[in-house]
């Protein structure tokens, strides 16, 4: 495995663990504090998994070239991007949806109010319904993303002359929930789902597949070969367990607006608990990609 793919891995993590952290953070006792921290939780969603995509298409390039090396002829999808602009352009009318009613609760519980927070409730709910994304290719997704952001964004505006946080919150938990669960669904539940997941996981196939062949070429160095194989099925493996840890947070992000909206402390504290765990693991993921580097002495 190249320096580059392992530092992309690395990143992975990273990010991951980032995201993860902040989300632990979300965690709550009273209404006004968990709708807070719960736009923390999406700012962290929006800021690290930018960054983290940046390095995932990075990464699947750099397979991509290694594998077409062996090619004997090269095709436009030999070379496709792991994640297109499609998807990013979805993935963002997301995060920005979110993000703009995560701004609506924190109005709607700030100590002022009046007339400019009516104002300002209308002009973010107006924001949240322009953000619905463009069909594409995969129609159905996206008229269950511009349902769920749309029924934000109208119910945004309506809570204008209600100017009640819980409720507003109470009321668009079930488009929050979709929002979030469509979001999940791009990363993947594993690597057969058709998600990002199963990008990545093909990709390092891939590689291992063409390690494996080179193994029984004649006056191959089987040893250097196969701990590119092992390390190749290393990578796979860390980069799927970033990637499930990207998708867990997203679960315990919607899980963590239930909860809020509902005022179900002891259910909040689970959901920490539960985010405790996966920083720990993804903890575990970072520390041991990084002592194996230190010990092949190849720099960071």
């Amino acid at each position: 495995m190249k320096t580059g793919s392992a530092r992309v891995s690395r990143l992975l993590l990273c990010s991951s663990l980032g995201l993860l952290g902040a989300a632990l953070l979300a965690c709550a006792t009273t209404d006004a504090q968990a709708l807070a921290k719960f736009r923390q939780g999406v700012s962290a969603v929006q800021t690290d998994s930018r960054r983290l995509f940046l390095e995932f298409n990075g990464f699947v390039r750099e397979l991509q070239l290694d594998r077409a090396a062996t090619l004997p002829n090269l095709k436009e999808s030999d070379v496709a991007p792991g994640l297109d602009a499609e998807s990013v352009g979805r993935w963002n009318a997301a995060c920005e949806a979110l993000s703009l009613y995560a701004s609506s609760l924190e109005s709607l519980t700030a100590p002022a109010g009046g007339a400019k927070v009516e104002e300002s409730l209308r002009a973010l709910g107006g924001r949240i319904l322009q953000l619905a994304p463009a069909k594409g290719r995969d129609a159905a997704r996206a008229d269950a993303l511009n349902g769920a952001i749309g029924h934000i964004g109208r119910l945004v505006v309506e809570a204008a002359a209600r100017k009640r946080a819980l409720q507003l919150a109470r009321e668009a938990d079930p488009s929050v929930r979709a929002t979030l669960l469509l979001m999940a669904d791009m990363i993947g539940g594993d690597a057969t789902n058709g998600g990002l997941r199963t990008t990545l996981w093909s990709n390092w196939t891939l590689r291992a597949d063409g390690l494996r062949v080179e193994f029984l070429e004649k006056g191959a160095n089987k040893r250097k070969i196969a701990a590119a194989y092992a390390e190749a099925l290393d990578g796979r493996g860390a980069g799927d367990a970033a990637l499930g840890a990207l998708h867990k947070a997203l679960l315990d992000l919607a899980d963590l607006h239930t909860a809020a909206a509902q005022g179900r402390a002891p259910e909040a504290s689970e959901i920490a608990a539960s985010l405790q765990r996966e920083v720990a693991f993804a903890t575990t993921l970072l520390e041991a990609a990084q002592k194996d580097q230190e010990k092949r002495g190849a720099p960071r």
